[in-house]
């Protein structure tokens, strides 16, 4: 049994973009879902903008939680220059969950997260 509700995947609401930041060396929250909300990510867009490789780290975490190996989605990615990765999900948030993301050179990679909350 999940701790997680199981929230329905909604066709009538369409998927809007949620965040976008381009990660440090040091981990920082990407998303957090608002209070009294609960959120399908539906697709997670990696891009690295630099001219060499980067490896991504990104967290889900809930509520209180740091991030750390314990709750990687992906730890030590690495994607190549100029190429962009998606993950089409679905993933499944509750309210004060969040995505966590650092990258192993600064600068290097945007990651954007597009889903609904509801």
């Amino acid at each position: 049994m999940s701790a997680y509700p199981t929230p329905q995947y909604r066709q009538d609401e369409p998927a809007r973009k949620l965040a976008s930041n381009i990660p440090t060396t040091t981990a920082r929250p990407l998303y957090t879902v608002p209070s009294g909300k609960r959120c399908t990510i539906t697709l997670l867009n990696m891009t690295n903008i630099h001219s060499a490789s980067t490896t991504i780290n990104l967290y889900h975490t809930r509520a209180g939680e740091s991030p750390s190996t314990i709750n990687a989605l992906y730890y030590e990615v690495t994607i190549a220059k100029n190429v962009v990765s998606q993950d089409v999900g679905p993933f499944y948030m509750c309210a004060g969950e969040s995505l966590w993301a650092l990258c192993s050179t600064g600068n290097h990679a945007t990651i954007t997260v597009y889903g609904i909350e509801e």
